[in-house]
């Protein structure tokens, strides 16, 4: 992993506005950006039940810079991923990052280091670690 000169890890930070509901990150994201994010196109039926279908209480973050919405969804076997509401859907092979909540931002590992496999999951589910 990726360090500074002091030792630390390299972390990305996003500054984020909290909410609980879909409705408000919606009129937040959209007073930023100037739309919605899925302006012009069919938006995804899964994204409209998302308030009851992500599995947990976090609540919505949206991006103060460029209205982006990002929730953490709790996957069947407990591991926690953040997601971002988005038009474009994409499976990745990269390694896991390590993701943190703070009051007004996320914080995300620069350079994942935590291979994908169902041994990790599982490891990562146990001690609540939220990934991208």
């Amino acid at each position: 992993m990726k360090t500074n000169q002091q030792g630390e890890k390299k972390m990305k930070t996003i500054k984020v506005k909290k909410y609980d509901n879909q409705a408000e990150a919606l009129e937040m994201q959209k007073s930023i950006a100037g739309n919605y994010y899925y302006a012009g196109y069919v938006r995804n039926s899964a994204d409209k039940i998302m308030d009851s279908r992500k599995g947990n209480n976090l609540p919505y973050m949206v991006d103060t810079s460029n209205g982006d919405i990002y929730y953490i969804f709790s996957c069947d076997d407990g591991l926690q991923v953040l997601n971002k509401f988005s038009v474009i859907s994409c499976l990745s092979g990269d390694p896991f990052k390590k993701v943190f909540l703070k009051n007004d931002s996320i914080e995300i590992e620069d350079n994942g280091s935590i291979a994908k496999n169902n041994t990790n999951r599982k490891l990562l589910s146990q001690q609540n670690q939220i990934v991208a």
